[in-house]
């Protein structure tokens, strides 16, 4: 590992790899059984880097910041795990999340919105579409397949907001 990746403790028999490579980070989630997910989210480091920028210094920034910094990115690691531990459930609700999270769902949406501008569903959308993308990269599955397999339940609604996130359809980007 190079010394910009780090290993991070959610539960104690989970551990997730964060891999920077160039402008992308991977997280490597490697779970109980040895089962390996990846998911991209160098989107995700960067509305981090945006929220820092955008900080309103005060008198004990530096240290209150540190905190609280960490405590965000602890947060937003522990909603990036339960998501994608559950990524094919096209059940999956915002309420699901929050009870795992033992957050009220209030709470979990003005944290979530203050840390990354999207809402739940917005970013549970995100991380299923980054996903996609990477599975349509690395396999040879068809576009429904795929679409099944994070979570979508209607492969056309997944060709649809595909495409108008990366402005490609699945196919297209596929070739």
């Amino acid at each position: 590992m190079d010394t910009d990746d780090q290993i991070i403790r959610i539960h104690q028999q989970d551990l997730i790899y964060k891999i920077r490579k160039g402008d992308y980070t991977f997280i490597l989630i490697q779970d109980s059984t040895n089962v390996a997910k990846e998911l991209e989210i160098s989107w995700l480091d960067q509305l981090r880097m945006h929220q820092n920028n955008s900080i309103k210094e005060s008198n004990n920034s530096v240290s209150k910041n540190a905190g609280n910094q960490k405590k965000q990115d602890l947060f937003l690691d522990k909603v990036v795990h339960v998501i994608t531990e559950h990524l094919d459930n096209h059940q999956l609700t915002v309420e699901d999340i929050c009870t795992k999270l033992h957050i009220s769902y209030m709470q979990f949406y003005r944290k979530l919105k203050g840390l990354t501008g999207k809402t739940p569903v917005q970013f549970i959308r995100k991380m299923r579409l980054l996903k996609g993308k990477q599975m349509l990269q690395m396999t040879e599955l068809k576009i429904s397949e795929v679409a099944y397999s994070i979570g979508f339940s209607d492969p056309n609604y997944f060709s649809r907001v595909f495409n108008k996130e990366f402005g490609l359809s699945p196919s297209d980007f596929r070739n």
